[in-house]
């Protein structure tokens, strides 16, 4: 970025803040991931519906969904009608994980896979929040904008650089509201294939369970037993940060 020129600047819709928060509050602290959808415009990048899929692993450190959790999300976007009532979440905008009661940072994991994200999408942010944080909502979320044009991805944890999310003030006429919300989450439930979906807006939280679409066919008792094969699970993950970020805390 040249000097002078503006950064991007992350909004939330009014209250999606305090709704995420409070959704991830749990009595057991547990990470999760998901995406941010949104839309941009040059460099303002508007927020307004974070997305849990399905977690492959989620434990008080670490998170992984499977990539094509995308794929999904893509098509039941693309299911719903009427299409305008998507416009606010036009696109996925962020990557979003949460460090519960470790605070807002990315690891040296976090930095490997957020270069992952930005290598499909060059704007894609990177969202954490740790909703067990002092202060207010918008306190406990943090985001990073992608590294300047080629530099070299820096190892982790990456602090200094954070950003505070700001909220869209007044609120927007085409805000995305609670039934629009629950035509997506209707969509997912029927493009999903199994496990747990969470769709959080800021006027509450849609849980969806999808049918699992495909079910393993038994095997014929003349049938022989399948060979196993090594396939490496494709999985979006956050790991905890290295030795000396524990010592540093």
């Amino acid at each position: 970025m040249e000097p002078g020129d503006e950064g991007p600047k992350l909004q939330f819709d009014p209250g999606l803040a305090r709704t995420l928060v409070e959704f991830l509050r749990q009595p057991a602290p547990v990470e999760r991931g998901g995406v941010l959808l949104g839309r941009r415009s040059g460099t303002k990048i508007h927020g307004s519906l974070v997305i849990f899929p399905p977690q492959l692993a989620h434990a008080s450190s670490h998170c992984a969904f499977a990539v094509n959790a995308i794929e999904i999300l893509r098509n039941a976007s693309d299911m719903v009608e009427p299409a305008d009532a998507m416009r606010p979440v036009e696109k996925i905008v962020g990557w979003v994980h949460t460090h519960p009661t470790i605070g807002l940072y990315l690891s040296n994991t976090d930095v490997t896979t957020f270069a992952t994200w930005t290598h499909l999408d060059a704007d894609t942010v990177a969202v954490v929040i740790d909703p067990y944080l002092a202060g207010d909502e918008l306190d406990r979320i943090g985001w990073w904008a992608a590294p300047d044009g080629d530099a070299p991805v820096e190892p982790g944890p990456r602090t200094a650089d954070r950003q505070r999310v700001s909220e869209v003030e007044p609120a927007e006429a085409d805000t995305l509201s609670w039934a629009e919300s629950g035509l997506l989450a209707e969509a997912i439930g029927r493009e999903g294939n199994g496990g747990r979906w969470e769709i959080v807006s800021a006027t509450g939280a849609h849980s969806v369970f999808p049918r699992p679409q495909r079910r393993p066919e038994p095997l014929r008792r003349a049938d022989p037993p399948p060979e196993p094969v090594d396939h490496p699970e494709t999985r979006v993950q956050s790991e905890p940060p290295d030795a000396e970020t524990e010592e540093a805390r």
